[in-house]
């Protein structure tokens, strides 16, 4: 059997942070905001998962929790000018040897 998603390994800030003392329980939320999550699939070019990725390790937090603090309004999106963009991305090629096709 395959995986289509390669395994990683956690950062402490990734893991749940949870009472040893008390086991999670299904139906019962675990979270700050008091409501159940449910699963979401969201597709990606590879540049935009690695500036996710990026942007979830400077805040310390995993994907999923910056995704519920944008849902929520708790982060400011700002619109770059294109060539801001453009430039970025250039950088994050080059840090992964690769090059843009854009």
């Amino acid at each position: 059997m395959t995986h289509r998603h390669a395994h990683r390994t956690r950062e402490a800030y990734q893991k749940k942070q949870g009472c040893k003392r008390q086991k999670s329980m299904r139906g019962v939320p675990d979270n700050p905001y008091g409501e159940l999550k449910r699963n979401v699939t969201v597709s990606l070019t590879p540049t935009a998962q690695a500036g996710l990725e990026q942007l979830s390790r400077d805040r310390q937090v995993s994907r999923s929790e910056l995704f519920e603090q944008l849902g929520r309004g708790r982060l400011i999106l700002v619109e770059v000018p294109q060539q801001i963009v453009e430039e970025q991305v250039t950088l994050l090629a080059k840090e992964k040897g690769t090059t843009s096709t854009e």
